[in-house]
């Protein structure tokens, strides 16, 4: 058959959920003691779809051509949740933390691979040129609410940090090869081989604090 086509398909989801809760109690004297309370709450939800094709075309004896194709694209969510707090013996507050972190990025993959190879009569002398292309994208955010309290001489304070931050991401790549192999009697062989790539990348973060004027994330932060 002068073509041949073949392919693959892969679907994957996980879903995992954890919970861990930790208590301290820190001897300061011998009749005073510091105790510390946290939990934490973690879930993630994981998705990826893959697919994979070859072809495989015979011009004819001495002349072919691979194609193989590969597409693949990834979701990752994600919460966490954790507290902590310390008490003086008796209940008494002295500081603790509230944060709440929320993921949710994307990833989508392309990948080809063509391939020409030429044979020739002589045995041993081939000739083939490849070419490779990648091109991978990024993107997402998260947010993240921070709240913090500890007691001071003036009484309670507290510090709140809300703030998202954004994602994106390219990467893309092209190489190529070319090579030629002589043979030199029957043991040896004088093989060329010629290789060229060029890749380019671009990232961008930005992260943005609430504002409470307008009620929405317009403050850069970094």
């Amino acid at each position: 058959e002068k073509l041949q086509l073949s392919g693959s398909y892969f679907f994957n989801n996980s879903n995992n959920s954890a919970e861990q809760r930790l208590n301290r109690e820190t001897f300061l004297t011998a009749d005073s003691s510091l105790f510390y309370n946290e939990r934490e709450q973690v879930y993630t939800d994981n998705t990826n779809h893959r697919m994979n094709m070859r072809l495989e075309y015979q011009i004819n004896k001495q002349n072919s051509i691979v194609l193989q194709p590969g597409l693949s694209w990834q979701q990752n969510r994600g919460d966490q949740f954790s507290e902590g707090n310390n008490f003086q013996q008796g209940g008494t507050f002295v500081n603790g933390s509230t944060n709440t972190l929320n993921t949710d990025l994307q990833a989508l993959n392309f990948s080809n691979n063509l391939l020409y190879r030429r044979s020739f009569e002589k045995r041993g002398r081939t000739f083939s040129v490849r070419l490779n292309t990648q091109m991978n994208e990024q993107n997402g955010d998260n947010s993240l609410m921070a709240f913090n309290a500890f007691q001071a001489r003036g009484g309670l304070l507290t510090d709140t940090l809300n703030q998202q931050a954004d994602l994106l991401t390219h990467n893309n790549s092209l190489a190529a090869n070319i090579n030629y192999t002589e043979p030199l009697g029957e043991k040896f062989q004088l093989q060329f081989n010629v290789e060229s790539s060029y890749r380019i990348s671009d990232a961008d973060r930005s992260t943005f604090r609430f504002e409470e004027n307008s009620q929405s994330y317009s403050l850069l932060d970094s």
